[in-house]
């Protein structure tokens, strides 16, 4: 029976985590499903939001420019009111850049390159059970064929054959786990590259709905100079 080792150990934990993390990729992907689907969801409701808001300050400023035709004191009104929907206008034009983001930037990508992934993570998989099974039962044998030494070893004595024979297997023994092991580092650095690039497509998708969103509140902050105004008027 084999004695289990450093190597042998370090390469066991690697082997487990790198099934942790491919497990945690594949349940990543209902996931990106279901956020298609809300993407999608969240773009249609704000192209509904914009079509609202747009009607909204259309007919504010309709009251706007009466405002400041009028004959009597309402102009300072009028002005006030313009101001307020050209900077709606602002914040109109980013909605259209979030909604147009939301798809383009976050749904399309998922889209083109979600079952992509998908089968490279299942790929993957494989290939590691398939050459960590291999690896594995070299290291087996040899291991079985170092026991029978052993065993000769003790029945016949020490024989300058034998001897150089189970030298030789330590040897090979150490070879491989050692070899197991840096497999298994290059494994799992490659399914912990896959699994980041996985989430740093999410982030890039995400990012420019964000932007759009900063875009907005800086639009809504240069409100104060006009609501200063109003507040005056109407007080």
């Amino acid at each position: 029976m084999m004695v289990p080792d450093k190597e042998w150990r370090e390469a066991n934990s690697l082997a487990g985590l790198f099934q942790s993390i491919v497990e945690d990729c594949k349940s990543t992907f209902p996931l990106l499903s279901t956020l298609q689907t809300k993407s999608s969801s969240l773009q249609s409701q704000l192209n509904s939001t914009i079509s609202v808001l747009s009607s909204f300050l259309d007919t504010l400023q309709n009251i706007a420019d009466a405002a400041s035709k009028t004959k009597g004191s309402s102009t300072d009104l009028g002005l006030c009111l313009s101001s307020i929907v050209l900077q709606h206008r602002a914040v109109e034009s980013h909605l259209k850049t979030m909604a147009s983001s939301l798809f383009h930037c976050l749904h399309v990508p998922l889209q083109s390159k979600k079952e992509e992934l998908r089968k490279k993570v299942v790929q993957m998989d494989k290939e590691h059970s398939k050459q960590f099974k291999k690896t594995r039962k070299v290291i087996m044998k040899k291991s079985e064929s170092l026991v029978k030494v052993d065993k000769q070893l003790k029945k016949n004595r020490s024989t300058p054959e034998l001897v150089q024979m189970r030298n030789n297997l330590v040897c090979d023994l150490q070879e491989e786990k050692k070899k197991l092991c840096l497999q298994e580092r290059g494994s799992l650095r490659e399914i912990s590259g896959l699994e980041r690039s996985i989430f740093t497509r999410i982030a890039a998708g995400v990012k420019p709905v964000i932007v759009c969103e900063f875009a907005m509140f800086r639009e809504v902050e240069q409100l104060d100079e006009v609501m200063e105004k109003l507040n005056k008027i109407i007080m």
